[in-house]
Parts: C-alpha cells; structure tokens; sequence
C-alpha cells in the first residue's frame, strides 16, 4: 500500500513541475540540475585558469623545457575555456526558445560523458591524494556535476521515447 502511495505522490508532483517551453519538455527540477551542473562546469573551468600559479606547475618542469611549460599551459587554457563553453551552452541550449530536443540530448551526452570520464579518473587515478579530504571533495564534486547532467539527459530521452510511443500508438490506431 505505502509504495502505491509514494508512486502516485511522484507521480503528481512529476505532473506539477513539468514545463513546456517551446514544445521542449524538460521538468523544471531537470533544468534547475543543468544549471547546476553548468554552474559547477564553468566553476571548475574559470578556477581552471588560475591553477598552474595556485599551484605552482611550472616549478615542477624544468625551466629550460619551455616546449613543455608552452604545451601545459595551452592545454590548460583550452580545458578551462572548454568547460567555462560546455557550461554556457548546456544553459542556453536548456532555457533557449530555439533549441530542439536532439541538440539538448546531444549536448547532455556529450557533457555527461566527459564528467564520467573525470570521475572513472579521480577513482582510477586519484588527485589530492596528499589530503584524503580534497581527494574525496573533488570526487564527490565531480560526482554531483555528473549527476547534474545525467539526470536532465534521462529524463529527455525517456520523454523522447515516450513521445516516439506514442505518434507510433496514434498512427496505429488510424
């Protein structure tokens, strides 16, 4: 009986929080997660810029290896700049009147998969090892970025498929 009850409770409040916007449907808790997560993306992409001073990377490479310190310091700027845009994008993408489901779907997936390679990466080959509290932090942050993708991206193709369902049902029945 309890679980009857909690189906319908979720069940309702799925049907209160749900937008269309545009004729893209995305529930408002699903948008409310991409800014999040975006949130947290451009976060990380624009503390991303100030890390190798913080940090003192170049302390670590030999000052006459200047190729080297040239190719850290390009890769940088384009990680950071590249999550500062992937953050931008899911944003404008999610609250724009002109997007469609498959660009949003396709951007989720895209970014969705690079926060799941950064968490495989912190389990596999852990960063702030040197402090079990950062080390942990910054798994659990990247964690929560993940899920603050991969949650909007179910949701989108669960509504896709059971849109699909549905024209299939309706074009059946005619």
């Amino acid at each position: 009986m309890k679980f009857l009850e909690i189906a319908r409770a979720f069940i309702l409040v799925n049907r209160i929080f749900e937008l269309k916007r545009g004729g893209l449907p995305l529930d408002l808790i699903g948008k409310i997660l991409v800014i999040i997560g975006s949130g947290g993306s451009i976060g990380f992409g624009i503390w991303h810029f100030f890390v190798p001073e913080a940090w003192k990377w170049y302390s670590y490479i030999e000052p006459n290896a200047t190729e080297l310190v040239l190719a850290v310091q390009a890769i940088n700027v384009f990680f950071s700049l590249s999550l500062v845009l992937f953050g931008a994008v899911n944003i404008l993408l999610i609250y724009g009147n002109k997007s469609n489901s498959y660009s949003i779907i396709v951007m989720l997936t895209t970014t969705s998969i690079l926060w799941i390679t950064r968490v495989a990466l912190q389990i596999i080959y852990p960063q702030g090892s040197i402090n079990p509290a950062l080390q942990y932090g910054m798994l659990l942050a990247f964690i929560i970025v993940s899920l603050c993708y991969l949650i909007p991206l179910a949701i989108m193709v669960s509504q896709e498929i059971r849109t699909k369902h549905r024209k299939t049902q309706t074009r059946s029945f005619k």
